[in-house]
């Protein structure tokens, strides 16, 4: 499975170093990760880095919030006499935008493979419908050989409906290659406990897997390794919490300020959750830091320190910590041949080892990977086994 680094603010230079040091590393260039005064000439710059590297490149459009006040996304040239109305952004103007999108991801940033730009929906909505399939058409408009991604950008309120399912057909039989989806979770939670809601993705992602489409997933956390087991092409996950949880308010207001001033974590990819660097001395002073081994190439030095507190662990360590687990884990996930009892197996295994943390004194935070959780995926992988074993093992034999 692929991984794909989501850019995030501040996350150039990490782009650089894991595109120069790790094989088939691919980014998501981001208009908003762009810092003040950076104009869009600067992702040119970055895109031939990566590529240089031997990188490949992706770029999100972001037309979630068509009416945003952010620069830097207005500054990029096909908002350039954008005049966008929600009733009645249709028909050729939403196809000449979509055009001059795809046009600007060829011709300037030289991608890989191509972004359809789509609007965020909650509500199932016919008028939605005909914008995404307009923009679609735009987009496979332009005469350009290549795999083209639609954007699927949609709540929680989308998935659960009772119609969620006839979309999907309908994306089925779409033109498009495969699709890009963007997914604000229930009540905003990083880790979702709403087994439903998991259900109709990993139903849905089955179904579209099975006609042929790829399937990415922006704005990831390692919860969502689990559509893995259905066939999912690609996660892709960044620095920061705003760039692994998908929230389309973002793309109205600037975080940059906030960003700076947020706390220090330590991921632990034996248990996909967060701890604060607190917590770890706590465990070393008990005798208990080997619970969270084993260590990787970051984070060797740091576990392997007496006192741990004599290394100066930071959130620029924290975030290739984490990206580079993430990496392995799609890695171990591809090498895999049953899939879906491989990453069923994945999941019990950290359900299994955040019970032992907790059996031994440490205490969850805002960032743990709560019991809740785990047994919503794990209800999830046992209903969507049971209701389409058959389904499961014929994707096995395709891929």
């Amino acid at each position: 499975m692929r991984m794909i680094l989501q850019q995030g603010y501040g996350m150039m230079a990490l782009n650089k170093e894991f595109s120069g040091k790790y094989n088939n590393i691919e980014v998501i260039l981001s208009p908003r990760a762009l810092q003040s005064g950076q104009r869009p000439q600067r992702l040119k710059e970055h895109a031939n880095e990566i590529k240089k590297n031997g990188g490949k490149i992706l770029f999100d459009p972001q037309f979630y919030q068509p009416r945003t006040n952010l620069d830097k996304i207005l500054n990029f040239p096909y908002f350039e006499q954008l005049d966008y109305k929600t009733t009645s952004f249709t028909g050729e103007e939403a196809k000449q935008f979509s055009k001059n999108v795809i046009n600007f991801q060829k011709n300037t940033l030289g991608v890989d493979e191509y972004i359809i730009p789509g609007t965020f929906s909650n509500s199932f909505s016919e008028d939605w419908i005909q914008q995404q399939e307009d923009l679609m058409y735009g987009g496979l408009s332009s005469d350009i050989d290549g795999v083209f991604y639609q954007t699927i950008s949609i709540g929680s309120d989308f998935v659960l409906d009772e119609r969620f399912s006839d979309f999907i057909g309908f994306l089925v039989l779409s033109k498009v290659d495969g699709y890009y989806l963007t997914l604000r979770k229930p009540n905003e939670e990083p880790f979702v406990s709403n087994s439903v809601y998991l259900y109709n993705l990993l139903d849905a992602i089955l179904s579209l897997k099975l006609s042929g489409k790829k399937i990415i997933i922006g704005y990831a956390n390692p919860q969502d390794l689990m559509f893995a087991s259905v066939g999912l092409d690609g996660i892709a996950t960044g620095n920061y919490q705003n760039v692994r949880n998908f929230n389309p308010d973002m793309f109205f207001m600037d975080e940059e300020e906030s960003i700076k001033r947020r706390s220090t974590w330590y991921y632990d990819n034996n248990t996909f959750s967060e701890f604060k660097p607190e917590q770890l001395a706590l465990a070393q002073n008990r005798d208990k830091l080997h619970l969270f081994q084993p260590s990787n190439d970051y984070t060797a030095e740091y576990l392997g320190a007496n006192p741990i507190t004599s290394y100066l662990w930071n959130e620029s360590m924290n975030f290739k910590n984490y990206l580079y687990s993430m990496y392995l884990n799609c890695n171990d996930i591809s090498s895999s041949t049953k899939k879906f009892s491989f990453v069923e197996s994945m999941f019990l295994e950290k359900e299994k080892n955040l019970k032992t943390l907790f059996e031994n004194g440490i205490r969850e935070g805002n960032r743990t990977f709560r019991a809740d959780a785990f047994e919503a995926t794990l209800s999830a992988f046992s209903a969507i086994k049971n209701d389409r074993e058959e389904d499961i093992e014929e994707l096995e034999l395709l891929v």
